[in-house]
């Protein structure tokens, strides 16, 4: 058995040699595809989100901050529709975003019409 015949292999190398060099990783559609299982693309995904916690809780100007917009209602305390974002809300936007990586990946596996 070649053990270099996996994609893991050529991926973690390009990776390494990314690392080494600070020049740009270019990946297969088969090396994606290891990237996009849940386990790996699950830490990535929560990498992302600690990074834009990171980001808008440096940005003084966000407009997150704009006091209450609307009837004249309070905030609420509780969680709900109007209460901002949840963990379920985030799980359910990178399930979404698995999708279109996973249609991406199905569209470069397509043989081109000549």
């Amino acid at each position: 058995m070649n053990a270099n015949a996996h994609p893991v292999f050529s991926m973690t190398g390009k990776i390494k040699k990314a690392a080494r060099t600070g020049k740009t990783a270019r990946f297969t559609a088969a090396e994606i595809e290891i990237l996009l299982r849940d386990e790996i693309y699950l830490a990535i995904t929560r990498l992302e989100a600690e990074e834009m916690r990171k980001a808008c809780a440096g940005d003084g100007d966000n407009d997150n901050n704009l006091g209450i917009i609307g009837s004249g209602s309070a905030p609420t305390a509780g969680p709900g529709a109007s209460a901002g974002s949840n963990a379920a809300e985030m799980d359910a936007k990178s399930r979404g975003a698995r999708l279109r990586l996973s249609e991406a990946i199905a569209e470069l596996k397509r043989p081109k019409m000549p």
